[in-house]
C-alpha cells in the first residue's frame, strides 16, 4: 500500500515483499520497512493490550519464528503500545516475556496438547 511513495527502497525490488526482506530492510533503517515494522508493533500491542485487559493473565509469553526474526523491532513497539494502551490495574499485574523455545519446539508441544484430547 505504501511502496508508491517509496520507490527508493529496496523493498521496491521484491515481488512479492517478504517478511524476511522487510526484516532486513528495517534493520538497515528503511524508511518503508521501518514504517511497516512500526505498524506491525502497534498492532500488536492491541492486540496485546485486549487480551490483558479481557482475560487478565499474569503472563504473556510471546513466541514463534516470526517473533524471533523480527527480534526488537517487533517487541520494543508492541510493549511501548500496549503500556499506552492498557489499563495501569491491568499492567501492575501482567509480566511480558519473549519465549526462549525455539518454534520447532512450540510446534512440538502443540502436538502433544491435540494428542492429549
Amino acid at each position: 500500500e505504501y511502496l508508491p511513495s517509496y520507490l527508493a527502497s529496496p523493498l521496491a525490488a521484491f515481488d512479492p515483499v517478504t517478511t524476511g526482506a522487510i526484516f532486513q530492510a528495517a534493520r538497515e533503517g528503511d524508511p518503508l520497512a521501518v514504517r511497516v515494522m512500526a505498524e506491525a508493533a502497534d498492532a500488536l500491542g492491541v492486540a496485546l493490550a485486549w487480551t490483558a485487559t479481557i482475560l487478565n493473565p499474569p503472563l504473556i509469553v510471546m513466541g514463534g519464528g516470526f517473533m524471533q526474526a523480527a527480534g526488537s523491532l517487533l517487541w520494543d513497539g508492541a510493549l511501548a503500545s500496549l503500556r499506552a494502551r492498557a489499563l495501569p490495574a491491568v499492567l501492575d499485574g501482567l509480566s511480558i516475556a519473549r519465549s526462549q523455545l525455539e518454534s520447532t519446539a512450540l510446534g512440538a508441544s502443540a502436538l502433544v496438547w491435540e494428542g492429549m484430547d
